[in-house]
């Protein structure tokens, strides 16, 4: 921890400085995260990718916010720390693979040479396998969540795209 090593130079004051310090930053970057994703979630409805009922706001915020701060103190009040950073660096190294490979797949439309967004994606395929593994042994549950999330995100996906096309067919 960085207080704790200005602690020899700065003394106690330092220490609760940099603390401080980390806290406010720690802070502002979850703020920027769950306001991201809330956009995030409101653009795709507006797409119709996601229920269109999500671009409705709750006191003044997108509804999104709300679900992802339900979703975020569910998470963080019945896991330990070490399953949520397994679960969020697989989720990571998964989306980095799929972005990776969809700049392979339109390197033609993007002007882009093949070759680099193909090794992205074999690395970082690569890298996600051998976190899973090395982590499977260690920290099980991590992983299990992190596939988890992931079949849940396809079968929701999958149920609301069917749904959506029984209702337009009607």
């Amino acid at each position: 921890m960085l207080a704790e090593a200005a602690k020899p130079m700065l003394g106690t004051t330092g220490f609760t400085i940099i603390t401080i310090a980390a806290l406010i930053s720690t802070f502002s970057a979850i703020n920027a995260s769950l306001y991201g994703g809330s956009r995030v979630s409101y653009e795709i409805a507006e797409d119709d990718e996601l229920p269109h009922g999500l671009t409705s706001n709750l006191w003044n915020q997108p509804l999104g916010l709300f679900i992802t701060a339900v979703c975020t103190l569910l998470i963080v009040n019945t896991l330990h720390l070490e399953s949520i950073s397994t679960a969020g660096s697989v989720g990571f190294l998964l989306i980095f693979s799929a972005v990776n490979f969809t700049g392979y797949r339109l390197a033609d439309k993007i002007s882009a040479k093949k070759g680099i967004p193909l090794l992205g994606f074999v690395l970082t395929l690569l890298a996600a396998l051998t976190l899973i593994l090395q982590q499977f042994g260690a920290n099980r549950t991590g992983i299990l969540i992190s596939l988890g999330i992931v079949v849940f995100c396809f079968a929701l996906e999958f149920a609301y795209k069917r749904f959506e096309a029984k209702k337009k067919n009607r």
